[in-house]
């Protein structure tokens, strides 16, 4: 069930996406990640610049009001959810909380950073904004790990 508030999984784990997915996802990681970041930095409480397990699901639950208030905001009707709804669907995530965890958790460092929920939520819409190493590389090599999709995205970029 948390995959629900993430709207660019499903394409990021069923299939490559195509150039025009790609983005589409890149923009809304950059319309979004604004909003990302203040529910992330809200929900770790810790202040340790990471999320863990106790943390993550009022992390999902803080990002969907925070998206719904967006939509309020930009005139969107929208059924707010009741106080005793947000409770269900935060048993559901504390449910799920393992595997989404370990899926999140790319890096197995046992926290999950802004990056990882971004990447886990966008996918590698920006390839050349955390790999630093592409743009030595011009050779076909790259075909062989599959990159070619990113590749074109980095391209694209300024």
């Amino acid at each position: 069930m948390l995959s629900a508030p993430v709207s660019a999984q499903s394409l990021h784990q069923e299939a490559q996406p195509s150039p025009e997915q790609l983005k589409a996802m890149q923009k809304a990681k950059e319309v979004l990640k604004p909003l990302y970041e203040e529910v992330f930095d809200n929900s770790d409480v810790d202040d340790n610049d990471s999320l863990d397990k106790d943390e993550l699901p009022e992390f999902y639950i803080e990002l969907m009001k925070a998206k719904l208030a967006v939509l309020v905001e930009g005139g969107v009707q929208v059924n707010q959810p009741s106080e005793a709804e947000l409770s269900e669907i935060r048993k559901e995530y504390e449910q799920d909380i393992d595997e989404e965890f370990k899926r999140t958790d790319t890096d197995e460092s046992g926290e999950i950073s802004l990056e990882e929920i971004l990447e886990r939520n966008f996918g590698n819409a920006d390839p050349g904004e955390d790999e630093e190493e592409e743009p030595e590389s011009t050779s076909n090599d790259d075909d062989v790990n599959g990159s070619d999709g990113s590749k074109e995205s980095a391209q694209d970029a300024p």
